[in-house]
């Protein structure tokens, strides 16, 4: 059952700490949104294209995109998400309570925060392409991908660890992240199946109140999206309070 502490630990920290939570991510999470909505008209994108990969595939066919302006769109949303998630690992782990509504900017922590996360994305990826052989094989083929990916995705979240450790300055390595979370696969994947049925549910609690209020439903959205970042990357922090640090769960 480490899978469902680690999980209810990481809804836990959240909620116990809305405030603290709002004053790191509150700030950026606006500035995103600011921003998403000045570079989708810019890019040719709409805020419907994001979810809808029909309307994606038929944009790029049709030209309506510009790719310049589409690559700094995901470098805006992937450093703004990086600002929180460094200061988040850093208020749980080294208790850096905010002092304001504008949470420090720590570019070195950042930086290395992307690197890492390169590094064990291209090893992920390295482990994913001899998957690929598996659709030679047909549907049974495409069944073996999902599961090997879900491996890999498994086997990801113990390299996972050099992140929050990347967020305080600890030079983890992936060897030693590996050696550490030995025998925690179970506990991961229990804790990744509990993690995709509450998006799910929240995804549809969100559509009903889309259909009664739709203006109510996206600042709800962004809540729960804000809500729900600080869980997955409580999901770390608690794995690497646990398995790095020998800080208790239960």
């Amino acid at each position: 059952m480490k899978g469902w502490h680690i999980f209810l630990h990481s809804v836990q920290m959240v909620l116990r700490n809305l405030h603290p939570a709002l004053q790191i991510g509150l700030v950026p999470i606006v500035l995103m949104a600011i921003l998403s909505t000045v570079l989708t008209s810019s890019t040719g994108l709409s805020l419907d294209m994001l979810g809808n990969e029909q309307m994606m595939r038929t944009a790029f066919e049709n030209g309506q995109i510009n790719i310049g302006g589409l690559l700094l769109f995901a470098c805006i949303s992937v450093f703004f998400t990086l600002w929180i998630f460094v200061n988040w690992h850093r208020y749980v782990l080294l208790e850096e309570y905010p002092t304001g509504w504008i949470p420090p900017l720590r570019l070195d922590r950042i930086l290395t925060y992307f690197g890492k996360s390169l590094m064990i994305g291209l090893a992920m990826a390295v482990m994913l392409v001899p998957l690929g052989l598996a659709f030679l094989l047909g549907p049974i083929g495409a069944l073996l991908f999902v599961l090997g990916a879900f491996f890999v995705v498994v086997t990801g979240y113990r390299w996972f660890l050099l992140l929050p450790a990347a967020a305080i300055g600890d030079p983890l390595s992936m060897r030693e992240a590996w050696d550490k979370t030995r025998g925690a696969s179970g506990a991961i994947i229990l804790m990744l199946v509990l993690v995709m049925m509450t998006q799910v549910g929240l995804d549809v609690a969100i559509r009903l109140i889309a259909a009664v209020l739709p203006i109510a439903a996206l600042v709800v959205q962004w809540c729960v999206a804000l809500v729900l970042m600080l869980v997955n990357v409580s999901l770390l922090t608690t794995m690497y309070g646990h398995f790095i640090q020998d800080r208790p769960i239960n």
